[in-house]
């Protein structure tokens, strides 16, 4: 039987992570006739080319990189009425008091950053009016018209005449926009891969029902009907490859990276200003409450952290900076390109005494290990986007809390008692279970790796 013909797009140094160093397209050479094409902008060029049915890499301009990202942020706004992530985006745009956050970490107030939050203001609004004023409607038209298929992935797409294309995405890029487009005149079968917890309810790469997609839980898929109208039959539910090695290691014993006991702090790549007074509450309550004696807190800053200024850990006596990220947080790194290593994190989390978190999607991935949760849900007066209204107005933070393991500090006053609580909280088998049943809402998992569910899939379409 003829081996079904397979080209894999890596468009981002995300999916080299998420997709080569985890094995998909390793597995999925064995079974299929598959070739890979990267895009030239991506670091690990020399990985890539080490793959022996490695064609080439394409090339996009930075001019067609912005026409589109302009294209596909209009897109955003149309869903505004079917996404509350969306309306809490206009809100936090629009707000014009949001220049005050430049004395958030900055107690000495600066007039020259302060004007610059007005002009950045002014230019969002402008910017905002543009992209949803029917006015402007024709002209946005005219402008995606002129914005031409890239010739150099064409030409591949075109040699390779491959039976499906597979891209694991982000949703809202140039390559994604590209590869839709194509797929459109082509009428191929072509796959999706949504890479991502968020990208289905925050963001649009004008998508349809031209290609198929495969998404983390049942979640996901009521998103990609809800808010993206594309048809259920189009959508796939599979997990993500990233969390395979979780589920095969969290019954097992892992070394601890730490010689001590520790609670897990995990902070959030959302710009709201909890992070210094919190880390000083919970160093008082580390020292001086009974039941946490000889325990310390990792506090893992958000390696994709929106926040210049540096928070120094050792100006605290029971807080220690997560080795992993130490680099980019002491010198500033902060980068969407920095990509963790997968390989870290089970053990950090397996070996903790329970987990403290603002909303991120690590709380997922403390779920697989059946990890006690403490999510912050408090609100904060000197900001306008608040772990509370983070937790209830963004879609897929929504019912987070139907997993039992989870339990909500609504307020800081009691963060000590709430600590107290978790940590006296016995896990039983019972609750293990229906824990796992409550996650597969939101990521999916069975018997079966990523690997075997993505194969029956390409099969099937």
């Amino acid at each position: 039987m003829k081996k079904k013909k397979i080209l894999f797009i890596i468009s981002d140094e995300l999916f080299v992570r998420n997709y080569i160093d985890t094995g998909v397209y390793k597995f999925l050479e064995k079974i299929f006739n598959i070739c890979l094409i990267a895009n030239e902008n991506i670091n690990s060029k020399e990985k890539i080319k080490k793959i022996k049915s490695f064609k080439g890499f394409y090339k996009i301009s930075e001019k067609e990189i912005n026409d589109i990202a302009n294209v596909t942020n209009q897109q955003i706004w149309k869903k505004i009425n079917k996404s509350s992530t969306i309306r809490l985006k206009k809100k936090t745009l629009l707000q014009f008091n949001k220049f005050y956050e430049s004395k958030l970490y900055n107690k000495n107030f600066n007039i020259l950053v302060f004007f610059k939050k007005i002009l950045a203001f002014i230019k969002d609004y402008i910017k905002f009016f543009y992209d949803t004023n029917i006015i402007f409607f024709y002209i946005r038209k005219f402008q995606e018209k002129k914005i031409q298929i890239n010739s150099d992935l064409k030409k591949f797409i075109e040699k390779i005449n491959a039976d499906n294309i597979l891209l694991p995405t982000t949703s809202q890029d140039a390559t994604t926009y590209n590869i839709i487009k194509i797929s459109h005149e082509k009428k191929s079968k072509n796959i999706i891969l949504i890479d991502n917890w968020d990208n289905l309810s925050s963001k649009s790469g004008i998508f349809n029902n031209d290609l198929y997609y495969t998404v983390w839980g049942k979640q996901n898929q009521n998103f990609a009907k809800k808010i993206q109208n594309i048809e259920k039959k189009k959508v796939f539910i599979i997990g993500t490859p990233r969390y395979d090695k979780y589920f095969l290691l969290r019954n097992k014993k892992i070394k601890s990276h730490f010689d001590f006991k520790y609670i897990l702090f995990l902070a959030s790549s959302f710009r709201y200003t909890y992070e210094t007074d919190i880390l000083e509450i919970l160093d008082n309550i580390l020292e001086n409450n009974k039941k946490f004696s000889n325990i310390k807190l990792i506090y893992r800053s958000h390696p994709w952290r929106p926040f210049t200024k540096v928070i120094d850990t050792s100006l605290y006596k029971n807080i220690i900076l997560d080795p992993q990220i130490n680099n980019e947080h002491t010198q500033k790194k902060f980068s969407t390109t920095f990509q963790p290593n997968l390989n870290y994190y089970p053990s950090l989390i397996k070996n903790a005494e329970f987990v403290i978190s603002g909303p991120t999607s690590m709380i997922i991935e403390c779920a697989i290990f059946y990890k006690k949760i403490l999510l912050l849900n408090f609100d904060d007066k000197n900001s306008n986007l608040t772990p509370r209204k983070v937790c209830e107005q963004i879609e897929h933070f929504k019912n987070i809390n139907m997993i039992e393991i989870i339990k909500k500090n609504n307020y800081l006053s009691k963060l000590e008692q709430d600590m107290e609580e978790i940590l006296q909280k016995k896990i039983d088998k019972k609750i293990l279970q229906r824990t796992d049943l409550q996650r597969k809402y939101f990521l999916y998992d069975d018997k079966f790796s990523y690997n075997q569910r993505l194969k029956k899939i390409i099969n099937k379409i």
